[in-house]
């Protein structure tokens, strides 16, 4: 795109060179054919010396020449300036629709950063939560060997109790028996 308007630049600034040339030539011109007038007159006044409007006659004739050529190098100039600028639509097109793409990445990379922003903060949470989880079942282990401990311990008195009941049943069943 640059390349084709910095072209087309170039064009327009040698066709505005040859506008400006195209101009001082039809000066010229305009000059010759006052000077032609001039000479004609005084030719018809004094039958004398035609070297001068041959002179005038063969600038113009040179100047027309000159003049055709510039016409035709711009409308060459003009041709190649059309040529160059009828891609310009398609390209700001092309451009426009870029442009629409890359508005739409970057939306759908903000969705994409909130998603992940959010993601990050549920996994914290979740992450907090599972420290807590944690913590709570450390407690939870902590009371259930309390608990372990107490009925070993109850176990261990009842085996006692019993054995002592039953060594009181030999007893008093001796006593009885005696």
């Amino acid at each position: 795109m640059e390349s084709c308007e910095s072209q087309l630049e170039a064009i327009a600034n040698i066709r505005m060179g040859l506008t400006r040339k195209l101009s001082q030539q039809e000066e010229q011109a305009e000059s010759l054919c006052r000077a032609l007038r001039e000479a004609q007159m005084d030719n018809s006044s004094s039958c004398g010396d035609t070297s001068q409007m041959n002179y005038c006659r063969a600038e113009q004739d040179a100047l027309r020449a000159v003049s055709t050529e510039s016409r035709v190098e711009a409308m060459e100039l003009d041709e190649q300036m059309r040529a160059c600028s009828a891609h310009l639509p398609t390209r700001k097109a092309s451009i426009a629709c870029t442009q629409e793409f890359i508005a739409g990445m970057c939306e759908s990379r903000a969705h994409a950063l909130e998603a992940w922003s959010v993601l990050l903060y549920d996994r914290l949470r979740c992450s907090s939560q599972l420290q807590d989880g944690h913590c709570k079942l450390h407690v939870v282990k902590s009371s259930l060997q309390v608990e372990q401990n107490q009925r070993r311990e109850l176990r261990n008195k009842i085996g006692r109790l019993t054995q002592s009941l039953c060594a009181l049943d030999r007893y008093l069943e001796s006593l009885d028996t005696d």
